[in-house]
């Protein structure tokens, strides 16, 4: 990956893979990166990395959270709808 190619996001997403359980060394090799290019990364962007992932689960317990209540309340043919809909804004 050439250097200009290099965001945030992209560093955020790095960060992410190993906290996720990828070797440092994929990683590395993923991103055309130095091992110490990635440590420096880790030790500006982990803090943000760790939040996103804390985010990512905590909006996935709630989007289930509400699919639950909503199917609760609903027929079985609105069900069947309501999943249809939902699998349509998931795609």
């Amino acid at each position: 990956m050439k250097p200009e190619k290099i965001t945030a996001k992209t560093i955020i997403k790095a960060i992410e893979d190993y906290y996720s359980g990828k070797q440092i060394i994929e990683i590395c090799k993923d991103y055309e990166i130095e091992q110490e290019v990635f440590a420096i990364w880790l030790e500006e962007y982990k803090c943000v990395a760790l939040e996103l992932i804390e985010l990512k689960i905590e909006n996935e317990r709630l989007r289930k959270l509400v699919i639950d209540t909503i199917l609760e309340s609903q027929s079985p043919n609105e069900r069947l709808m309501a999943i249809k809909r939902l699998r349509k804004m998931n795609d």
